[in-house]
């Protein structure tokens, strides 16, 4: 008795060729101290955590011991505070999925000081880019230090996060300029609108989307995604590993709400991805891998089932 391996398809395993994707800016604050990004830095074995405003790229860090609990909440309110009076309007403070922040997302404290936890999708490589930005500078800084222990200390910190926020920006104004209004070598006051700054930061933002669109490469063509589908993302295929299957659970304009397989279970979180990102499987890959669908009562069951293999004498 001999047993053969049937042909699977090999969708999961083909490169995607490089396409025009499409570009989107955030949606300008309404003003200054608002909307925050967060994350944490890991150099040398220590933990900096790391908060940017989003208007006025005014940076915070602090040595933290550990990610748990306790500790990040009480490290975003001593961030968060110190530029933004306590009953300020509610600000969102954005962070990676990382399990530390997901479990503030719903904590009383912060709620209570008017702070929230919004979480980007981890299916976008860009979803925190105001926070990546400032993990970069601050790491130069540190850099341009010449720390010869290695290891930073807590002035040390403080000297290279504060001249962080005396750089010029492209905007001809240093984030301590913005945030306190005044010129940083005199403590003359100046006088400028937030809103105009808002609007011009905007602006470039837009037109640096416009210049990444790859014109010259054409655009993938558009899916016909219904829920119940079963799909890949083009994103998900690295050289070490396959891309990962799933299941469409939602639709809304040209986003995708889809949930991901764990071999034949199916997990409870759901990501958001914009359907051009999405790979459609073909309904004879469906076949091979056993997917039977229920519609009865308004509600979708989907259950993998392994496929038998042929035995041949």
């Amino acid at each position: 008795m001999k047993r053969f391996h049937p042909v699977i398809s090999v969708h999961h395993l083909r490169s995607s060729p490089f396409a025009s994707v499409t570009q989107s800016s955030e949606e300008t604050p309404d003003a200054f101290g608002l909307t925050f990004s967060a994350d944490i830095i890991k150099v040398n074995r220590q933990l900096i955590f790391t908060l940017r405003e989003w208007v006025s790229s005014y940076t915070v860090t602090l040595l933290i011991q550990n990610v748990q609990r306790d500790t990040l909440r009480d490290t975003i309110l001593r961030t968060c505070l110190q530029t933004r009076p306590i009953n300020s309007p509610p600000a969102v403070v954005r962070t990676d999925s990382a399990s530390g922040f997901k479990a503030h997302t719903s904590d009383k404290l912060l709620r209570h000081y008017n702070i929230s936890i919004e979480i980007g999708s981890c299916k976008n490589p860009s979803s925190n880019h105001v926070v990546e930005k400032a993990v970069q500078d601050v790491e130069e800084e540190i850099l341009k230090m010449d720390s010869a222990e290695g290891q930073v200390s807590s002035a040390s910190l403080v000297i290279a996060t504060n001249r962080l926020n005396a750089r010029i920006r492209s905007c001809g104004l240093s984030p301590r300029k913005i945030l306190y209004h005044r010129n940083q070598f005199t403590s003359e006051c100046i006088s400028f609108e937030d809103m105009d700054l808002i609007k011009l930061q905007h602006h470039k933002r837009l037109s640096s989307s416009e210049h990444c669109r790859a014109p010259n490469r054409s655009r993938r063509d558009c899916v016909d995604l219904r829920v119940g589908n079963i799909v890949y993302l083009h994103g998900d295929f690295t050289k070490i590993r396959s891309r990962e299957r799933y299941l469409v659970s939602a639709i809304q304009d040209v986003w995708a709400s889809v949930r991901k397989f764990a071999g034949s279970q199916l997990r409870a979180g759901t990501h958001k991805v914009c359907q051009e990102q999405c790979y459609k499987v073909p309904s004879q890959d469906d076949q091979k891998l056993g997917v039977t669908r229920d519609h009865s009562g308004g509600m979708m069951k989907t259950m993998i089932q392994s496929c038998p293999l042929p035995l041949v004498a």
